[in-house]
């Protein structure tokens, strides 16, 4: 709407504009013709007296020819063309006094000649007389006629005060005339305002380029872009924090990019692989998936030949299962045929297994992995993996082994993992554990393994580690426990008629500040 009432404003502006310029023209041609016709008044009034006079006798004539002609400069002064005055008045009292010196030298002379010239033409013929008479007054008229034209010229004696009075009141009135025709002409054009107002020019309005944002792709759930992006957000929002997924630079807001911008399959809102693909895709960046060793996110996904490249680098086989996933991550296939991926149902199902050791996974684990309900077997060992063990993976009820050895976790292993009952392998061996082990962990029927040898827990080993009476190894050296090893424990030993054959502890030097007491071989299979 805004960029509609600028265009309507621009629009109006214009037509204001272009219509004060047609009036501006109009008045101009109309000052010009009006200019054109004064200008052939004056030269008719300046011209009609000759013209009347040259039917007059030519004394008469002349004297009221000097008396009473126009000064031309004036008429052109008043057009523009104004002269030196100061000139002309110095050549005009110059020859001036010529004619008074001329005029007294040749005064008697002329008087004689006057006398001499009556008595001859009284003596001589009437066709003689006639025939002097009219050849003298051509000459003579040519003679003043010539000297008229020299000295109009040269420069004459300016026009009376009366002249010079109505030329000046003459062109008083035609400026009044001029003023008043422009004053009408105007306000014709500008329906009937006394004055123009001259309307400032509006400053150029600058045109709004367009955002730039990503290339629209087009789908195939018949919806819009906008659309398709609100309800996939509305969707993974139930698995992911919202202020996450608003987060420019979070995990989560890159894998919602992903989905909606760059993956090839272009899932829709309803897609029921669209949970479990957006949750290995936050897995993918929340770990440093474009700095793994290997199976990362080719550049160019649409490029066959670098993805097809990448994928042949990409050699993790998962656990071995004949549908575990071996391309790259995030290209254009179903998300079971990534690396380390072994989905259900002939590889087309959910996922039960990821499986990444050995490839530089860094970053955090996400929590999102809680909502891959059936996964089985989560594997992210021997990489940079840091921060702490997500209490939500308590939530994986399906979850059969889970092994994060090798990394940088730090922190107390939640509860809400002792109570996966259906739990066999549990190796955090080899990160940064704190706090004491807790006594839930008894409550896990299953349990077979369990690693948590180079840590940093702390405390006495918990009476209810008796209770896991399928446990084959536990390994708890190398960490600040102390006091004894529950008795329970060792009545749990393969040689007591139990499944525990390997259980290693600090009970190697009574004089160490975190010392284990266990007997060998009776108890604890190695003592460091």
């Amino acid at each position: 709407m805004p960029n509609m009432l600028q265009r309507t404003n621009r629009r109006e502006t214009t037509t204001e504009i272009a219509n004060d310029e047609r009036a501006r023209r109009a008045i101009s041609t109309k000052l010009h013709v009006f200019s054109f016709l004064v200008f052939i008044s004056v030269f008719a009034l300046s011209t009609g007296a000759n013209v009347a006079a040259e039917n007059e006798s030519r004394p008469a004539r002349m004297r009221r020819y000097d008396a009473n002609r126009i000064d031309t400069d004036e008429v052109f002064e008043l057009g523009g063309y104004s002269e030196s005055r100061q000139d002309r008045q110095r050549e005009l009292g110059n020859k001036s006094k010529n004619k008074k010196k001329k005029k007294s030298r040749t005064g008697k002379s002329s008087s004689s000649n006057k006398k001499k010239g009556r008595s001859k033409t009284t003596k001589g013929s009437k066709s003689s007389k006639s025939t002097s008479s009219s050849g003298g007054g051509r000459e003579k008229r040519n003679r003043k006629s010539s000297n008229t034209k020299k000295n109009s010229r040269s420069g004459r004696k300016g026009p009376g005060s009366k002249t010079r009075k109505k030329l000046n009141d003459r062109a008083q009135e035609l400026m009044e005339e001029e003023n008043a025709l422009f004053l009408a002409a105007f306000a014709d054009n500008r329906g009937g305002m006394s004055m123009p107002t001259p309307r400032p020019r509006p400053p150029p309005v600058p045109t709004p380029r367009p955002p730039v944002s990503a290339p629209t792709i087009p789908t195939r759930c018949g919806i819009s872009p906008q659309e398709r992006r609100a309800e996939i957000l509305a969707e993974v929002s139930k698995i992911s924090d919202p202020d996450d997924l608003l987060t420019g630079n979070s995990p989560q807001r890159k894998a919602l990019d992903f989905i909606v911008d760059e993956d090839v399959l272009r899932l829709c809102p309803d897609d029921p692989t669209l949970g479990q693909r957006y949750i290995l895709s936050v897995f993918y960046y929340s770990t440093e998936g474009p700095n793994w060793s290997r199976c990362s996110k080719p550049n160019d996904l649409s490029n066959p030949e670098q993805v097809a490249a990448d994928n042949a680098r990409c050699n993790i086989r998962g656990d071995g299962s004949q549908f575990a996933g071996s391309d790259a991550w995030l290209t254009g296939v179903s998300e079971c045929e990534w690396g380390g991926i072994t989905c259900g149902d002939s590889g087309s199902g959910s996922a039960i297994s990821l499986f990444t050791e050995n490839i530089n996974v860094g970053g955090v684990l996400p929590f999102e992995l809680q909502d891959l309900e059936k996964l089985e077997v989560l594997h992210v060992e021997e990489g940079r993996t840091r921060g702490t063990i997500p209490g939500e993976f308590g939530n994986i009820k399906n979850l059969k082994e889970l092994d994060l050895n090798f990394n940088q976790i730090s922190g107390n292993i939640p509860d809400s993992i002792f109570g996966l009952r259906d739990l066999i392998e549990l190796d955090l061996n080899d990160n940064r554990l704190t706090g004491e082990l807790s006594g839930s962990i008894g409550g896990m029927p299953n349990l077979q393994f369990l690693q948590l040898q180079n840590n940093r827990m702390s405390g006495q080993l918990p009476d209810s580690l008796g209770q896991l009476t399928r446990l084959v190894i536990l390994n708890v050296d190398e960490n600040q426990f102390t006091g004894a090893m529950p008795q329970s424990v060792c009545e749990r030993r393969d040689i007591n008629g139990g499944r525990l054959a390997s259980l290693t502890a600090d009970c190697l030097n009574p004089e160490d500040k975190f010392y284990v007491q266990c007997d060998t071989p009776e108890c604890c299979t190695m003592c460091f």
